[in-house]
């Protein structure tokens, strides 16, 4: 973005842009640029919070105004927040069973007593939203479960889906997993930062704790492209170093 702003630039359209990374920035020096504080993926600021994400894009139109330059580079200026979530506790009660998670058939029984008690809250958040995201493996989480948990045995099974490999299928299960449990634990009026919801989904879950396995057997074994799909998307890029702090 900051690059193609000079193009928009020179054909006479003034620019503005939030930036994620400071230092990308400072290299490239787009026209004008604001610098946020937040986690890569959330340039406004945290979901839910309309009051800040206007006032950060406000702070960013402001600079269109700016008789500096002809680089401008301005930090947001953010009070550091205070945590009003700090103690969160998911309503989904799900605490991880001792679990042996080289028992396939085990993982998968605690997994779907895990979904069984996540689903009325993801179905109840996304009737008041109006709106989820889960579904782009276009399986079902029983479906979900029984593919993942099968990836613990020798044999994994074939894609439930034509048009998706196994590995493939493995990918985008994964994806929604993590999708329908967080979806669930927001299900509350008053909604937990990005770090708790991590948090209780890698420490307290059966199904992080799946994930974290399938990822280091992935990477154990010979299989390349599985490693691929594991080893890049299975766990967030962020986490990976911090995985001892998710094992039981």
């Amino acid at each position: 973005m900051s690059a193609l702003a000079y193009y928009l630039e020179d054909e006479g359209i003034a620019t503005t842009l939030i930036s994620l990374l400071r230092l990308h920035t400072e290299k490239v020096e787009p026209p004008r640029a604001l610098w946020v504080p937040f986690e890569l993926g959330r340039p406004l600021g945290r979901p839910n919070d309309p009051d800040m994400q206007t006032t950060v894009l406000k702070a960013a139109l402001t600079l269109l105004e700016s008789k500096d330059g002809p680089v401008v580079l301005q930090d947001f200026e953010h009070a550091p927040e205070t945590d009003p979530m700090e103690g969160w506790q998911s309503p989904v009660k799900t605490a991880r069973a001792d679990i042996d998670f080289s028992d396939a058939v085990a993982v998968k029984s605690a997994l779907d007593v895990e979904i069984a008690t996540v689903m009325p809250w993801h179905d109840g958040a996304a009737a008041s939203s109006g709106r989820s995201v889960f579904g782009v493996s276009r399986m079902s989480p029983e479906q979900i479960s029984q593919h993942l948990t099968s990836y613990l045995t020798e044999t994994p099974d074939e894609s439930p889906d034509d048009e998706f490999s196994s590995r493939m299928a493995l990918r985008f299960g994964s994806d929604d997993l993590k999708v329908y449990y967080l979806e669930a634990a927001m299900a509350e009026m008053e909604k937990p930062s990005s770090a708790q919801l991590v948090g209780w989904f890698w420490r307290e879950t059966v199904a992080g704790q799946l994930l974290i396995t399938l990822r280091e057997n992935a990477l154990k074994g010979d299989d390349d492209k599985l490693k691929v799909v594991c080893g890049n998307f299975m766990v967030p890029g962020a986490k990976v170093a911090e995985l001892d702090l998710y094992r039981p």
